[in-house]
């Protein structure tokens, strides 16, 4: 009976890993592509009118709205094809640490963009 318990247990902490992981996946997906539409559809578009011959903003505005909104894409583009190359080994799926290295290296791009969202409120 311990025995067949221990097993269910494993059984239930693969299935809730293996859940996370794929809600983790989901997760990361609709964040890559919220930010791929505030870079394509505004940040751009706005850098692009600041060189016009009439701005409605400047450069300097574009810069501390949007700050490092292309590297934290960046960033996330490549989080995200680690997280997807993980899942084509499925069922051998193991996330270690360095699938996390990518977003961790380069916190100082969230903490520069957090100040960015302060300042701009």
């Amino acid at each position: 009976m311990a025995l067949f318990n221990c097993i269910t247990n494993g059984i239930k902490c693969i299935s809730y890993y293996f859940s996370l992981v794929f809600q983790m996946v989901e997760a990361e997906e609709e964040y890559t592509e919220q930010m791929e539409i505030l870079v394509s559809c505004f940040l751009r578009p706005f850098k692009m009118a600041a060189s016009s011959k009439k701005p409605p903003c400047s450069h300097e505005d574009v810069n501390s709205i949007f700050l490092n909104s292309e590297t934290v894409l960046f960033l996330h583009q490549i989080f995200l094809k680690g997280l997807t190359s993980r899942m084509e080994s499925w069922p051998t799926l193991v996330l270690g640490m360095d699938i996390f290295k990518t977003i961790l290296s380069d916190i100082n791009q969230y903490i520069d963009k957090q100040k960015c969202v302060n300042c701009n409120i």
